[in-house]
């Protein structure tokens, strides 16, 4: 009995997401009008609801036959969930990815291979380059270097979200048959690299570990924060530079510190300004007794900003840059509505309602 209720609601969970897929096409190409909408529309609750029943498939005691599991994993791919790939189904597949050259650029791209090989049973492999930036500050990373190669080695080009697709194996598929087997990303990954990371998220902290120096580093440069207060909760804030595709909203800015203030009497923001002549929003702050700047030979250090960043109670997320600081922080988190928050400068940071629904993420306007 307890069978036929576990298969029943298998087929009503397949049913209802095959049926939202449908649903959510004939809603993309509603809203594919060429002109520019007027104001971002709401998601749709059958969107969010379906979201959710994909989130039920990333626990362990789900199991979908493997022709329903395929259709499933195409339709919760669309819905920003990615669901793991079964484990004996790799077919040794390679990736690496293209370095950027800075810090948490490059920190980003190794999460999009470590969780590449978590998802997609794929064999991840580290440029040399990317580890020389990466190491010093995080030197527990475990995934191998791409040794040199044979001139005549063909590596596939391609971009993040055709990867998740090009990079599985599908069953059947034996390894050095099919061809390509070594894939290359290049570019930014798109707003989808969240949902990426997100299955892995406390395995990929206990990779990210800074170094034991630069714990301490950051953990000096706080208790100097402190001054003579007998408490503080830190509360991380990084402002990027005004020449960045768009600039952070100061109103969202004013009223992430009036959030965190209602919350925490003995709120104390750590703001990090790498550049304070290329930063507007300084003013903005309007400096008062439980706003600090950090100096600036601190702030002009990427390693140790993150470091203090990453040492903070809770943070205020301004964009690409401020991410990683608030990823490795845990804590709190302050964002923008999700609709805004592409338009507003966030990058691949692009906010969905999978992230709202995070209670330790909130969204301020």
């Amino acid at each position: 009995m307890i069978v036929h209720h576990v298969k029943g609601r298998r087929v009503q969970l397949l049913l209802a997401v095959t049926l939202a897929a449908a649903a959510l096409v004939v809603l993309w190409v509603c809203l594919g009008s060429e002109e520019p909408a007027v104001a971002p529309l709401p998601e749709p609750r059958l969107t969010r609801d379906l979201r959710t029943a994909c989130r039920l498939l990333l626990r362990p005691d789900h199991d979908l036959p493997l022709t329903s599991r395929e259709r499933v994993t195409w339709v919760c791919g669309r819905l920003g969930v990615l669901l793991p790939w079964r484990r004996q189904f790799g077919c040794g597949r390679q990736v690496t990815y293209e370095p950027a050259g800075s810090l948490e650029q490059d920190l980003l791209r190794y999460a999009v291979l470590f969780g590449l090989q978590q998802l997609l049973r794929a064999e991840s492999l580290v440029e040399p380059r990317m580890l020389e930036v990466l190491q010093p500050t995080l030197p527990g990373l475990t995934l191998p270097v791409l040794s040199p190669r044979p001139p005549q080695e063909r590596w596939q080009p391609v971009a993040f979200w055709p990867a998740l697709d090009q990079v599985r194996c599908r069953p059947g598929e034996v390894s050095g048959v099919s061809e390509p087997q070594r894939y290359r990303l290049r570019g930014p990954p798109d707003g989808s690299a969240l949902s990426l990371l997100r299955p892995f998220e406390e395995s990929l902290r206990r990779e990210l570990r800074l170094s034991s120096a630069l714990q301490r580093d950051a953990d000096r440069v706080l208790l100097a924060a402190l001054g003579r207060r007998p408490s503080a909760t830190y509360i991380g804030v990084l402002l990027p530079p005004d020449g960045r595709r768009a600039t952070v909203p100061p109103q969202y800015l004013r009223n992430s510190l009036s959030h965190y203030r209602r919350r925490f009497s003995d709120a104390l923001f750590i703001v990090v300004v790498p550049n304070v002549s290329e930063t507007s929003l300084v003013s903005t702050l309007m400096i008062e007794s439980d706003v600090t700047l950090l100096p600036a030979e601190v702030a002009a250090d990427p390693s140790l900003s993150l470091a203090v960043r990453a040492a903070c109670n809770h943070s205020v997320v301004t964009g690409d840059e401020g991410f990683w600081g608030a990823f490795l922080a845990g804590g709190q988190v302050t964002v923008p509505p999700p609709e805004r928050s592409d338009a507003e400068g966030f990058g691949w940071l692009r906010l969905t309602s999978q992230l709202a629904d995070d209670p330790r993420w909130t969204v301020v306007r």
